[in-house]
């Protein structure tokens, strides 16, 4: 009888070439050029990131990751907000998470 069934993240639910494409672009590498970089790095039992370190010596990837992810909407000329019929506090918490969106409404915030 099964009882449970865990799935592997990346490569198995979700296919990483799209945000590894992204990462390219971001500083300008061929796709292949960065796909080698983190097929190395993660071969060798090492932090994902320390593939676009191997780019940008010193890269704080969280940091570059608000950025890029701040940029792509702004890119297409878009105004990003999160809404949604919850609670005042629900919106304080959201805004608290730092998103990367121009607002944040939810019905119990009036705003």
């Amino acid at each position: 009888m099964i009882r449970s069934v865990v799935f592997d993240v990346g490569e198995t639910l979700l296919d990483d070439t799209r945000e590894w494409k992204a990462w390219a672009d971001w500083p300008g590498v061929p796709p292949h050029t960065m796909s080698a970089l983190a097929g190395a790095v993660i071969a060798q039992g090492r932090d994902n990131a320390d593939a676009l370190r191997l780019i940008r010596p010193g890269l704080d990837a969280a940091a570059e990751r608000r950025a890029r992810e701040a940029a792509e909407p702004r890119q297409r000329g878009l105004w990003v907000g999160a809404t949604g019929n919850q609670t005042a506090h629900a919106a304080e918490l959201l805004r608290a998470l730092a998103l990367l969106v121009n607002a944040v409404a939810t019905s119990g915030s009036g705003a």
